[in-house]
């Protein structure tokens, strides 16, 4: 199941563009989130109680037989204590914090450019405007043969290696030797903070039709979604919006309530609430100060979108506000709080369930871990993700405000349901599929292709040819594990439209690879037909 866990077709990241300043790496610490700021809680404990571990820890260090690193034995009982609660407590070690706090709070320190690893050469495709490598001078196109005293160029390093080497210290320095055109070039570049756009495109789909991708729920997501909406309202005076969650983990539960809020029009109106054993209930309701008129909304969802995605999702459902479209979420429905300990590590602790409006918590059960873990593979076999299943009835079923049945703990059901194309898995798919970066930048580079003016006219006037596919094939063959041969004209669709989102996005970045490559996407363009039917999305709620 490697290959369907990694599976990942919708981002350009996938694709091989990295951001310099980080890689966002996800784990089980930093994963399907829905974390709520509050003030750093102080707990009064008993030391008779609680204070057995590090008894038992100190005797282990004065008396044991052998030398043993008495750090390591205690990281591992606070992860075994933790493994005994719910699977999204966690401990986050203090060489882990900030690449996991850069991801929640929307900025990583480092030089702001993007990478790309081609063959044995590290290349600079793109230089943050306003970023710490565009004021130091470096360009796109340029080669990096050295970082400080580390030759790069020639050798066969990893991303994760070359991001590593470039990240360090607010303020600091890194000094780059780069290949630019026939000069070697030296180019100090002091690292700096930089933005991530949580938005990772909002373009118009057709008229008064947006689409807006989400990819996580940062502390400046709501921020970036009112700026994704300053573009696309402009001269209407209404927009109806198609939300991609998919994939989405969650993040920080405020950010999608004041997402909600923009949606809703009315005041004072519950979207969720959260309760815990030890935390009162909280009511999270709309401000009723509404930016813009948005009209109808659909929300796309599937097996990874997650905790404050579901948030957002629960809520629409719950009113009949807008439609689900997709496959059945992650099921996370509960809340963390970080507590900060004293050597800069911190405890991620879960201290309460969250509820949609209706009541439901959508939490799927954990009495068994394993099998919590092993759900995404576990849909994979049984062919749901392939196939529409009825809900298991139980006593868990909720009714939106117009009467349609809902069910509890175990995700949010969409409203209409999209199978995944089983294509996506071929193996002879995904090994083509590699090599879609590389053959792209070498043809760029070995092709004088003209630019068009925009998206649109780039769209109709670039078309993957047989010359070009076949190139592909061969660059492929000559690179890689693929043996030669046509691939069946099923496959052949998939990699033509990859392949020339790809150029798209060399051109017109996350808005040419999104536009491009959701011409394909079946839940999109079901979303698109449900939002352009004549009749209004509210009919499909008639009231029972």
């Amino acid at each position: 199941m490697t290959e369907k866990k990694g599976l990942q077709i919708w981002m350009p990241l996938a694709l091989g563009v990295f951001l310099a300043g980080g890689i966002l790496i996800g784990t089980r610490m930093n994963q399907h989130s829905a974390i709520r700021i509050t003030p750093q809680n102080t707990v009064t404990t008993s030391p008779a109680n609680y204070g057995k571990i590090e008894e038992l820890i100190r005797y282990i260090d004065a008396k044991y037989v052998d030398d043993v690193n008495g750090g390591e034995l205690t990281e591992k009982a606070i992860n075994e204590i933790l493994n005994n609660l719910d699977p999204h407590s966690v401990y986050i070690p203090s060489e882990r914090r900030r690449e996991i706090k850069e991801q929640l709070e929307g900025n990583l320190e480092g030089i702001g450019a993007e990478l790309f690893v081609l063959e044995d050469t590290v290349l600079i495709v793109n230089v943050t405007e306003d970023g710490p490598s565009k004021d130091a001078g470096l360009q796109r196109g340029d080669k990096i043969l050295r970082i400080d005293d580390q030759p790069v160029a020639g050798e066969d390093h990893k991303m994760e290696d070359i991001i590593s080497l470039l990240r360090g210290e607010l303020g600091t320095v890194v000094s780059l030797l780069v290949l630019r055109e026939e000069d070697q070039v030296n180019i100090n570049i002091t690292r700096g903070r930089i933005p991530v756009n949580s938005v990772e495109t909002a373009y118009m789909v057709a008229d008064g039709l947006g689409y807006v991708k989400i990819n996580r729920f940062s502390a400046n997501t709501f921020k970036d979604f009112i700026n994704a909406l300053d573009n696309l309202v402009e001269g209407q005076t209404e927009v109806d919006l198609i939300i991609d969650l998919r994939e989405n983990p969650g993040g920080y539960l405020q950010q999608a309530t004041n997402i909600l809020s923009q949606i809703f029009k009315e005041p004072e109106k519950l979207l969720v609430y959260t309760e815990g054993e030890h935390v009162n209930r909280s009511d999270y309701e709309t401000s009723g100060r509404n930016i813009y008129n948005i009209g109808d909304v659909a929300v796309l969802i599937d097996e990874r979108s997650a905790s404050a995605s579901e948030i957002l999702a629960g809520a629409i459902q719950d009113y009949d506000r807008g439609i689900i479209i997709g496959r059945r979420s992650y099921g996370k429905g509960l809340v963390q709080e970080e507590y900060n300990l004293k050597d800069g590590s911190a405890l991620r602790l879960t201290v309460a369930r969250y509820y949609t409006p209706s009541g439901r918590s959508i939490q799927r059960p954990y009495n068994n871990l394993e099998q919590y873990e092993n759900d995404l593979s576990t849909r994979y076999d049984q062919g749901e993700i392939y196939e529409e299943k009825e809900p298991a009835l139980s006593d868990s079923i909720f009714y939106t405000e117009k009467g349609r049945a809902v069910y509890g703990e175990n995700g949010i059901s969409p409203d209409i349901f999209v199978p995944f194309d089983s294509i996506y898995l071929r193996q002879d798919l995904l090994q083509l599929k590699n090599h879609i970066p590389s053959f792209v930048y070498r043809y760029l580079e070995q092709n004088d292709l003209p630019v068009a003016e925009d998206l649109e006219t780039f769209d109709r006037s670039f078309e993957i040819d047989e010359k070009i596919f076949s190139s592909f094939l061969a660059y492929a063959e000559a690179h890689g594990e693929y043996d030669g041969g046509l691939p069946d004209p099923e496959v052949k669709r998939v990699l033509e439209a990859w392949i020339k989102a790809r150029v798209g996005f060399q051109f017109f970045r996350e808005e040419g690879y999104y536009a491009l490559l959701n011409k394909t996407d079946a839940t999109v363009n079901k979303a698109i037909e449900v939002l352009q039917n004549p009749e209004p999305v509210s009919l499909l709620f008639e009231e029972k």
